[in-house]
């Protein structure tokens, strides 16, 4: 329960943190990033196997926008 409540508001503070950025002409990734871990932190929270899921998929999105970030 506790992990998901620190998901969840780190989605929320990457959100608004990304949001600022993608308005001043940056990246939207940590903006969609930020949105993206609000649903699973709140799924890990009710104990769904889902968000797990949802968090590789977060990781995984990551590693690959790095990627394309340095090439």
């Amino acid at each position: 329960m506790v992990v998901g409540g620190l998901i969840t508001l780190i989605g929320l503070l990457l959100a608004l943190q990304g949001g600022w950025l993608a308005a001043v002409g940056g990246s939207w990734f940590y903006l969609l990033a930020g949105l993206a871990y609000l649903p699973a932190g709140l799924l890990v929270m009710t104990g769904r196997r889902s968000g797990l899921w949802l968090l590789a998929a977060i990781f995984a999105a990551t590693l690959i926008w790095a990627a394309t970030e340095v090439a």
